[in-house]
């Protein structure tokens, strides 16, 4: 779905990786959500430019996930308050695009549930940037 609301606004969509292949042994359902939530957040509050999702290695068995945008970013008063249940930075541009809220503090949970990490860099009216780390394998209970 984010890939046709992209191709409408004329938006480019482009994928950055380290190697071919990165072996992974997560929760495939779990990344998935995340990835859904991150690059459809990226598209809906860009307007012109470039959605840029990358994968990498990381240190220590990790996985290291970033999704680039050149949107409307967001203020850095309002970034502490991005990964809380139905905050909005500006509702009348949600209103326009539709949302509830929820996309980013979903991912914040399930980044949290699979031990890993999550943060932002943004600058208003230059863009966002939101970087996932995840274990490359599953924790044993």
């Amino acid at each position: 779905m984010a890939t046709a609301i992209a191709e409408q606004k004329g938006l480019a969509l482009e994928l950055d990786c380290s190697q071919d292949s990165l072996p992974i042994v997560n929760d495939p359902g779990r990344i998935r959500q995340i990835l859904v939530n991150l690059i459809s957040n990226a598209v809906k509050f860009t307007d012109s430019g470039l959605v840029t999702v990358g994968f990498w290695e990381a240190p220590e068995g990790r996985i290291l996930i970033v999704v680039q945008d050149t949107g409307i970013g967001i203020d850095v008063a309002d970034q502490e308050n991005i990964f809380q249940e139905f905050w909005q930075v500006n509702q009348s541009r949600t209103r326009q695009v539709g949302g509830t809220g929820l996309g980013l503090a979903i991912v914040h949970a399930l980044v949290e549930l699979m031990d890993g990490s999550i943060s932002i860099h943004s600058k208003v009216d230059q863009g966002t940037t939101i970087r996932v780390e995840l274990p490359r394998r599953i924790a044993p209970l």
